[in-house]
């Protein structure tokens, strides 16, 4: 099991799918689908809820060029000063919730990475799920 923050789940999201795109022995591919589905999961849920809050304080404007050419609706969201901080410090409680994953932490030996580009952002965000070790175990 994985104690840990929405918080660390949000900032792993996007590094643990790069890494699911990297070639990888069958085993650590495996256990790093596994774990990217589940953070996945969790980090949808956390998605949801930011996402009512910002309906919740947000005003509707129309969407810029550059917004709309994003693919944005034409109406967009934003929440604008007077609940900034309100937003912010209810995004800091939400980051800040504990949750388990049903899941073990990862092991990669650095044969296994070897050849794959991977940034150290990127092994910062996914340390508390994923070890580099120097050889299998």
């Amino acid at each position: 099991m994985i104690d840990t923050t929405l918080g660390a789940l949000t900032l792993a999201g996007e590094p643990l799918a790069r890494l699911t795109m990297l070639r990888l022995p069958a085993a650590g591919a495996y256990h790093v689908a596994r774990l990217a589905r589940l953070v996945d999961a969790e980090v949808k849920a956390v998605q949801e809820q930011r996402n009512a809050v910002i309906k919740e304080l947000g005003a509707a404007r129309p969407a810029t060029e550059a917004e709309r050419a994003a693919g944005l609706d034409a109406e967009v969201i934003e929440v604008l000063g007077e609940h900034r901080a309100e937003f912010n410090q209810r995004m800091i409680e939400l980051a800040a919730v504990p949750t388990t994953l049903n899941a073990n932490r990862v092991q990669l030996t650095f044969a296994a990475l070897n050849g794959c580009t991977i940034t150290a952002a990127d092994l910062l965000a996914l340390e508390p799920f994923i070890e580099v070790v120097e050889a299998a175990p």
